[in-house]
């Protein structure tokens, strides 16, 4: 496969950790991997190109955990299950084809999921599309430093990484670990275990995304200590030899820095030996990992403000939003909510922006959904799966009902604004 190779040497060791691109790597997918794998994404790429069209497109690049070598992929029931996104970016030059393109970036990622028929992509191809003007102006965060150092050309001149903004990880702002946190929230709203999982594909996407919670609370906190570095097992051994010292002790207990261990080593080798889970608990595994993430997301909300709290009412959404606003320009911002009002009706979009305030002017959309997977997630651990006592009065992101019926909204929500699904 084209494009730079910046992979460390270091397959496997005493913690559990390998490499999925590296022979003898102790991975049972590692095989397949080396055999299809790299003419799947030559394939994704042409496929991409063709669609959009060549004279338009730039630059296709892999990132994510497969330019690592860390994705996750499962063979014990056959065939491949793919567990990891597959992140992939088109970098188009023309204005007018990317506003077309964007509106069909769920089709394009299932396009490429149905070139090999006989996998199950728990996660999935997620394409993200951007005009090479946008390249420069990427804030540092940690997508973008693993694009710019270990991103794969899949069309196009690698000069394209070039373009990508340089930057120490200690660049990256505080609050890009608090939305690491409430991305990751917000999709942890779509696995709550009304029934226990069946069959080994749910019981793998359930383990899977409890693994992605707390690989992303050892993120976040990395970031928010200034000390982010990109790699799993990179990560939990920095986190493991700084538990002890400021500003790390202050955010993570070492009971916890023993769970991203345990649970950073299953979501490269997801083998359900590693974790035990003979007469699982389910839920109670789920309310853990949710009271887990919402104890180190009120640490790291507190490095930014002191008096931020986890919002137990729907009214303690607004300072949250407002504390946690995206980065955006008028014109950024009024496109962001445009679509939110034609879904739900110029009067609900009236109730929401009088019950928003000044927080619909500081935030987008997906800012807004976050704060509400947050508050539910809480409402959730403070009270259980019953009926909602408040609800958002436009019914944006979710309206009425029960906590499930809260919950399945607003991921709805999410997954729509943030992959185009």
């Amino acid at each position: 496969m084209p494009g730079r190779d910046n992979h460390d040497n270091d397959p496997y060791n005493e913690c559990g950790f390998f490499r999925l691109d590296e022979k003898d790597s102790g991975n049972p997918a590692s095989a397949w991997y080396l055999e299809h794998f790299h003419g799947f994404l030559r394939e994704c790429g042409s496929l991409l190109s063709d669609n959009i069209g060549l004279d338009n497109t730039e630059a296709i690049i892999l990132g994510g955990s497969f330019a690592l070598g860390e994705g996750t992929i499962s063979f014990e029931s056959g065939n491949p299950i793919f567990l990891s996104d597959i992140d992939l970016l088109v970098v188009l030059n023309s204005r007018e084809k990317l506003l077309e393109s964007l509106a069909l970036r769920k089709e394009l990622g299932e396009a490429c999921e149905g070139l090999i028929p006989e996998a199950t992509f728990l996660g999935r191809v997620d394409v993200g599309i951007v005009h090479v003007d946008e390249l420069g102006s990427f804030s540092p965060s940690p997508g973008v430093f693993v694009l710019k150092n270990h991103g794969h050309i899949l069309y196009g001149k690698e000069m394209i990484l070039d373009m990508l903004p340089s930057f120490n990880t200690g660049d990256i702002e505080v609050s890009e670990g608090l939305l690491l946190l409430e991305n990751r929230m917000a999709s942890l709203l779509s696995c709550w275990p009304e029934n226990n999982p069946e069959g080994e594909d749910e019981i793998y996407g359930f383990f899977y995304n409890i693994a992605r919670v707390y690989t992303d609370i050892l993120t976040g906190i990395l970031i928010v200590s200034k000390e982010y570095v990109s790699g799993y097992q990179k990560r939990w051994i920095s986190i493991d030899e700084k538990c002890d010292s400021i500003p790390c002790r202050n955010l993570i207990t070492k009971a916890m820095v023993r769970k991203t261990r345990k649970w950073s080593v299953f979501k490269i080798n997801p083998s359900l030996d590693i974790l035990e889970v003979q007469d699982c608990e389910f839920r109670e595994m789920y309310l853990e990992c949710a009271e887990d993430i919402l104890e180190v997301w009120g640490k790291c909300a507190a490095a930014l403000d002191k008096d931020a709290r986890v919002p137990l009412t729907w009214k303690g959404l607004q300072p949250v939003a407002v504390f946690r606003s995206d980065r955006h320009g008028i014109i950024d911002w009024m496109r962001s909510w445009k679509p939110i009002a034609a879904r739900i009706g110029r009067v609900n979009m009236v109730r929401t922006a009088a019950f928003l305030g000044r927080a619909l002017f500081s935030s987008t959309p997906a800012g807004i959904v976050r704060a509400a997977s947050l508050h539910l997630l809480a409402v959730l651990a403070r009270n259980g799966t019953g009926n909602l006592d408040v609800s958002p009065p436009g019914g944006f992101p979710y309206s009425g009902g029960d906590w499930n019926d809260g919950a399945e909204s607003c991921h709805r929500w999410w997954s729509r604004i943030v992959f185009g699904r």
